[in-house]
């Protein structure tokens, strides 16, 4: 039987031949903001778990959070520009495992305040009690399941704690092979308990022990049957492509990139104006691929964001998050 991945996989290519792209979006629920600046804003490294797919450089404790002092700082700038515009911002904090920060409670605070959405990426590790104390200061939260280290009745109770919040809870499972039986009896269950309050997302992984981290791991057809097929993950398709014959397309971020449909060579990408980078070390970045360009240190008195689109020079667009933002055709 052939897979319903594989078929698309085929008609993509067709598309993507006969004719050509004018733009791709992102479409936004009506409960989002419509124009939001995208800050995502990797903390450190400092993690408590050393899960055998996780590059080192995201969890080997060698890059401290950054000053308490400095991020206050870029933040009540980050607020005084938005002010002058009329986008709201997005703050998207990650690790490491950014909820190791002792002052993080205070941040969620300070930008919940100034009418900021916030979001993070956790492993879920902290305390009940950690989680009842910041969850009223988030707006969207991705859970991710490691099956070396969650213990799942904690997991359970936190996502009920962030539904509780009216949080927008992502549940995300990471896909070792050993666990899948696991991992598919989880978030079954989550999808019986809470189907129209969270997203599950059952997530590929490199193999960086047995393959070197330039390979997916082996997995089998029930696997990926179980990631993109017939599993309990919810479909998301939030990706609208608009051709030269009027034709219009709805795909994931996911479908996107593993179908060949991320060519955008030529085209005019927003890269820094709906979305911005921080890395560990303070750099504010215009986006994570080859064209990002440093624009600033968080610690700078004074930084200009970018106001107009960049074209784009790559033969491929290879990471996600790159796909929220616009890319259309120069006119």
């Amino acid at each position: 039987m052939v897979s319903t991945s594989l078929l698309l996989f085929k008609q993509f290519e067709v598309n993507s031949c006969m004719n050509k792209l004018l733009s791709i979006d992102r479409v936004k629920p009506p409960t989002e903001p419509q124009n939001e600046l995208f800050i995502q804003w990797s903390f450190g490294n400092f993690c408590n778990w050393n899960c055998e797919y996780c590059p080192p450089d995201l969890h080997n404790n060698s890059i401290n959070w950054p000053s308490y002092e400095s991020v206050i700082h870029f933040l009540i700038n980050l607020f005084n520009h938005i002010k002058n515009t009329n986008n709201t911002v997005r703050l998207d904090f990650l690790g490491g495992e950014v909820t190791l920060c002792k002052y993080f409670p205070e941040i969620l605070q300070l930008c919940w305040a100034n009418n900021a959405r916030t979001s993070i990426i956790t492993n879920g590790s902290q305390t009940i009690k950690y989680w009842n104390k910041v969850l009223p200061f988030l707006s969207i939260i991705n859970f991710t399941y490691h099956p070396q280290f969650s213990n799942f009745t904690h997991y359970k109770e936190i996502v009920k704690l962030a539904i509780k919040e009216n949080c927008k809870v992502f549940c995300q499972f990471a896909a070792v092979p050993k666990y899948m039986n696991d991992i598919k009896l989880y978030a079954n269950e989550l999808k019986s308990l809470y189907n129209h309050d969270v997203v599950i997302i059952i997530k590929p992984l490199f193999d960086k022990v047995g393959r070197t981290g330039n390979h997916f791991y082996n997995y089998s057809t029930e696997d990926l049957s179980l990631m993109f097929d017939e599993g309990p993950a919810t479909v998301i398709k939030d990706q609208v492509l608009t051709y030269e014959d009027g034709t219009i397309k709805y795909y994931g971020s996911n479908e996107i990139l593993s179908n060949k449909l991320n060519n955008f060579k030529g085209m005019h990408c927003e890269i820094g104006i709906n979305l911005i980078i921080i890395d560990m070390h303070g750099n504010i970045k215009t986006s994570v691929c080859p064209q990002g360009q440093i624009i600033g240190k968080v610690s700078d008195t004074v930084f200009t964001f970018p106001a107009s689109p960049v074209q784009c020079t790559q033969n491929l667009c290879l990471n996600p998050l790159n796909l929220i933002v616009a890319k259309r055709t120069i006119q």
